[in-house]
């Protein structure tokens, strides 16, 4: 498998309804990567709102972060 290049990483969509910026229906069909990179960047992740609370229970489920999955977002926040 080929390493993704730096600064490939998905972008976050603006969407309506939450403080995230993210939509349930996001959350629910975001891959493990996806929702690894929103936990890691996304500055408003709280407790009590329900896509913040539905994005980092899917996250823990599928084995939070890992060294691999870590590596392969990065530290760099994207640009704006």
């Amino acid at each position: 498998m080929a390493r993704p290049k730096k600064n490939q990483n998905p972008q976050v969509i603006p969407a309506k309804y939450s403080g995230t910026g993210l939509t349930l229906a996001q959350v629910e069909s975001a891959d493990h990567r996806q929702l690894a990179y929103w936990w890691r960047f996304l500055p408003n992740l709280r407790t009590g709102d329900e896509v913040s609370d539905l994005l980092v229970s899917r996250f823990k489920a599928l084995g939070g972060m890992t060294p691999e999955l870590s590596k392969s977002i990065g530290w760099d926040e994207p640009k704006k």
